[in-house]
């Protein structure tokens, strides 16, 4: 992912110290992106940004970072005035939206919105951005490699972790995250253990070793596991993590639908006919009706 040049309309919406919400409109034209840290959601009006909205401002004030709300308005789609911006519309109504229900959640914050010209991918997945928060208005799950929304051009190109945020958020529940004998599993922990410190809730981890020719013996891994675990555990003491080996995960999932806040995977691999959707990450969008969280970076 690079830093991108490109047309927008930014809103500064509200300040953690500001009593009541405004709005400004600003036309720039060229912008570079806002390096700083900040949590990122798509907004589009439909229900489901509305619950990423919230799952965003939680996970910015958890973080202490900004949050930005973005509504991609594709160039080739976007029909403007004579002084090259959009007109009122239903965009400015979604981003009002979203700004008053971030603003509901948390009043810690602060909190942008902007009208983005570009593609989603190209607006929502930036250098800035420590994670992406997108709704999902279906059952349907993202399919990298076949165009059918949002999710999954940001899956694509993000390098950051990626919520697809589903339902309302869980007050109590498990953090699960399935790890495999891939290299990539050691950040993969490292971002279900954060989660797990951030949300205050006990981290479940489902192992699923390779078993073939040339790869690393199953008992050794699962020692390096333990180690890790030790060690995260003695940089917080309260962090509640359990191990489950060689679970059938949709099995698991289904039988502990209730119980689980947040799923993590990695969220694609290289396959021969192209790039493709983590298997655990589409079974656990398939099974469950919370939130799932998909490290980039964490690929198989």
């Amino acid at each position: 992912m690079t830093s991108q040049t490109h047309r927008f309309e930014a809103f500064v919406v509200c300040s953690a110290l500001a009593d009541s919400l405004t709005l400004q409109r600003h036309h720039r034209q060229p912008v570079v992106v806002d390096p700083r840290p900040e949590v990122v959601v798509g907004v589009d009006g439909l229900p489901g940004a509305l619950k990423a909205v919230t799952w965003g401002a939680v996970e910015a004030e958890l973080r202490c970072v900004p949050l930005r709300l973005v509504y991609a308005v594709d160039p080739s789609d976007a029909a403007t005035t004579g002084t090259g911006r959009l007109p009122a519309g239903p965009h400015d109504t979604a981003l009002i939206a979203a700004a008053e229900r971030a603003r509901r959640t948390s009043r810690s914050i602060d909190v942008v919105a902007e009208i983005d010209y570009a593609t989603a991918s190209v607006a929502l997945a930036r250098d800035s951005a420590v994670m992406i928060c997108v709704g999902s208005n279906g059952p349907r799950p993202p399919h990298p490699g076949h165009r059918v929304g949002t999710a999954t051009e940001v899956l694509l190109d993000a390098d950051c972790p990626v919520t697809i945020v589903r339902g309302d958020p869980l007050a109590d529940g498990w953090i699960v995250a399935r790890l495999g004998s891939d290299p990539a599993a050691t950040d993969l922990l490292r971002v279900a253990v954060d989660e797990a410190v951030l949300r205050r809730k006990p981290l479940r981890l489902l192992t699923h070793w390779t078993r073939r020719e040339g790869a690393t013996d199953p008992a050794e891994l699962d020692t390096r596991l333990t180690r890790k675990i030790d060690a995260w555990v003695g940089r917080h003491p309260g962090l509640d993590v359990a191990v489950e080996p060689g679970v059938e995960l949709e099995s698991y999932l289904r039988a502990r639908v209730g119980q689980i806040a947040l799923f993590i995977a990695a969220d694609r691999q290289s396959h021969d006919i192209g790039t493709v959707l983590d298997p655990a990450a589409e079974c656990a969008l398939g099974v469950l009706p919370c939130s799932v969280m998909l490290h980039a970076g964490a690929t198989g």
